[in-house]
């Protein structure tokens, strides 16, 4: 019988640091080390090959780490959905091109975001931050 999980976990952790290599490795660590999706809040480094970070956070209520989004990711789309503990600055490359949802719901998050300039969707960007409060919705 083959796991079809198991080929497809392509994250490695070492000295504390989860370096993932795919939208999906934070949740398969998660998962492989019986760890709950919303407890996680480990140092992530993302490859340089990855071309998106869709969903990549999403439900990790606890995470609140700074993360470097590489040059070369096209889409960020829901990347923090609901991560309510998340508030750390973050750059966003010019080759992102889709940022939509990417911090609905973190409620704490209030931080600077540098866009990029080639951004083609950034709908209800901010919904549900702190930020939201401050801003109509983009």
């Amino acid at each position: 019988e083959i796991n079809i999980m198991e080929n497809k976990k392509t994250y490695k952790f070492d000295n504390g640091v989860l370096t993932v290599y795919s939208n999906y490795d934070v949740k398969y660590y998660c998962m492989y080390n019986n760890i709950n999706l919303e407890d996680f809040n480990e140092p992530v480094t993302i490859s340089d090959n990855v071309k998106s970070c869709e969903y990549m956070f999403q439900n990790c209520y606890s995470f609140n780490q700074h993360i470097i989004i590489p040059h070369g990711v096209w889409n960020c789309a829901h990347m923090f959905h609901n991560c309510f503990s998340f508030n750390q600055e973050i750059i966003i490359p010019d080759s992102v091109l889709d940022c939509s949802f990417m911090f609905y719901g973190c409620k704490s998050f209030d931080k600077e975001v540098r866009l990029s300039n080639n951004m083609k969707s950034n709908k209800r960007m901010f919904e549900g931050t702190a930020v939201n409060k401050h801003k109509n919705n983009l």
